[in-house]
């Protein structure tokens, strides 16, 4: 198991110090917080687009991280078999060793264009692609944010069921029924504090949302004091 120590921000100015998160080689981590919180930074410094301020990203993590994002799509004309063809024979064969459920799923659809899957379908082709990579760390950066009940529910699914057992999602949404169905483990950006802590009570809605208020609630109050 890796362990994340750092510092993070941009320009020397320190968004979040005393960074510690555990790296498991499966499950689900969570990273929940406002608008503006500085979600993006986190992950483009584990992308390693941005240094860290302190402290460096283990190599596990370098080789192993891949994003899939509600900003980036697929293109639209192109067929579910063409990105096959692009990903080449070997790392076909390579998905279907190893997640031979996700490959059943995939060949049902190769002959279709992008354009005509749903939303929840396009998401499981990008993991897929990424899957057939070798990739283990999967960053979700609020990858089910345009996904419709029944889209969300489907790639939802296909996540949690991937990170049982060999892969590592790092996930990002502002649903927490998203947050509470995946379950795993959850961190919260606190801005002004420059902390990003655990959450360790049990998984509710209801518990994280008095989590983020209460953390949010002392940052007011002491700005307010300052």
């Amino acid at each position: 198991m890796e362990k994340l120590i750092l510092d993070i921000g941009y320009n020397n100015n320190t968004l979040y110090k005393d960074i510690e998160i555990l790296i498991p080689s499966n499950g689900i981590i969570s990273i929940i917080g406002d608008n503006g919180s500085g979600k993006s930074t986190f992950y483009k410094t584990l992308l390693g687009i941005i240094p860290p301020i302190k402290g460096s990203i283990p190599q596990y993590v370098t080789e192993h991280i891949a994003i899939v994002s509600d900003y980036v799509h697929l293109p639209e004309e192109i067929t579910v078999s063409d990105i096959l063809c692009l990903l080449g024979l070997k790392k076909i064969n390579y998905a279907a060793d190893n997640y031979p459920d996700f490959q059943h799923y995939i060949m049902n659809y190769k002959t279709q264009r992008i354009s005509t899957l749903s939303s929840g379908q396009r998401r499981i082709v990008e993991i897929y692609a990424v899957l057939a990579s070798g990739k283990k760390i999967i960053v979700l950066d609020e990858a089910s944010n345009s996904l419709d009940y029944s889209n969300k529910e489907l790639f939802l699914s296909h996540v949690k069921k991937l990170s049982k057992d060999k892969i590592l999602f790092f996930h990002t949404s502002h649903e927490m029924h998203d947050v509470v169905f995946l379950e795993g483990s959850i961190y919260g950006l606190f801005k002004t504090d420059k902390l990003i802590k655990r959450f360790t009570d049990k998984i509710t809605s209801d518990n994280i949302y008095n989590f983020l208020k209460y953390r949010r609630d002392n940052e007011e109050a002491n700005s307010f004091s300052i």
